[in-house]
């Protein structure tokens, strides 16, 4: 007799309803409000780039932009201030020592 194939056990669900289904996906599908970006994909973990566009003229790539559409209007602005502000104390600490 040939051997009987298995699917993984994923795939295999118990119930009236339980035909060969794919689990559901572990992500949010890019373009849905919890990742309108591609590039949105680590906002959460505060990985992500602000696009400079979607809060002004608009962003032209849409869903395959490689920005985060997350951030708020004023991210993009705060990030800079921030560099700005630590490579300021990084050189008045190198100029002391």
């Amino acid at each position: 007799p040939a051997p009987k194939a298995t699917a993984p056990p994923e795939f295999l669900a118990e119930g009236p309803d339980s035909a060969c289904m794919p689990p559901p996906p572990s992500r949010h599908a890019p373009g849905s409000p919890e990742l309108p970006s591609v590039g949105s994909a680590g906002h959460a973990e505060g990985e992500c780039k602000p696009c400079a566009f979607f809060y002004t003229k608009g962003c032209e790539h849409g869903v395959m932009c490689q920005f985060c559409h997350l951030c708020d209007s004023n991210e993009k602005k705060r990030r800079r201030r921030e560099k700005t502000l630590q490579r300021r104390a990084l050189l008045a600490a190198s100029e002391a020592a």
